[in-house]
């Protein structure tokens, strides 16, 4: 999966086919017939599809924007996943980014943040389309008056996983620019959190560092005494 994932971002040639076909995948992902791993996979592929305002074709439609709606609604986690990853990709044009933000599915994020908080692989998305509305400058106070989403943030400021940390200071950092009560709040947070590792990484120092040997004294012994250190300067020269 890795690598055709890889694949299918790297190669333009896979990308023209890919493209050239993305009518029938979309059809595969709303189809009734066909079973939900193929549906997954169907996604899975879309959400590589370089199209950029095209999608906009897709949006139009609105069997496959009620699609998209609806993503919280599905029961299979990873079929929600792959169409989180769609959505990823769709946002990645600020058109796109600016037609969604007037659907469902900006006001889907907070609750499904809330539900998979748990889970880096929901989180990471979440946070990656959430940055994306903002940089698209459609969703900004809207986003700053989710207190839920604010404060999902804010704990994740301690995140354990690099990446989800990268992508929530971005946002943050965003966010700390138009509202100055959560500006102070995201500062103490970030302040707090990095004493935390300073304080952490000078225990660990202290705990993993040099352990100097006592040597028991055994009092004074004329033969530590160099003979020349009673010499006089002018004899050092």
């Amino acid at each position: 999966m890795c690598i055709r994932d890889r694949y299918m971002g790297t190669s333009e040639h896979v990308q023209e086919v890919l493209r050239d076909h993305c009518t029938e995948f979309v059809k595969v992902s709303l189809s009734k017939k066909v079973p939900d791993d193929m549906k997954i996979e169907a996604l899975g592929i879309l959400s590589h599809i370089s199209l950029g305002e095209d999608w906009l074709n897709y949006l139009n439609n609105n069997t496959f924007l009620t699609f998209l709606e609806n993503l919280s609604e599905y029961s299979e986690e990873d079929f929600v996943l792959q169409m989180l990853c769609l959505v990823n990709k769709i946002c990645e044009n600020p058109k796109c980014t600016e037609f969604l933000y007037q659907t469902k599915i900006i006001k889907t994020l907070p609750t499904l943040l809330i539900d998979k908080h748990e889970d880096d692989e929901f989180v990471y998305l979440i946070l990656k389309i959430v940055k994306k509305f903002l940089l698209a400058g459609v969703a900004i106070t809207y986003i700053i008056n989710q207190s839920k989403i604010m404060e999902v943030c804010l704990q994740l400021v301690e995140d354990s996983n690099q990446n989800i940390r990268a992508v929530n200071n971005d946002i943050l950092d965003i966010v700390l620019e138009y509202d100055d009560t959560l500006a102070e709040k995201i500062k103490e947070k970030k302040f707090c959190a990095w004493n935390k590792v300073w304080l952490e990484s000078v225990q660990g120092e202290d705990e993993g560092g040099y352990q100097y040997e006592q040597q028991p004294y055994e009092g004074y012994n004329e033969e530590m005494l160099n003979s020349r250190m009673w010499d006089s300067d002018s004899d050092l020269d």
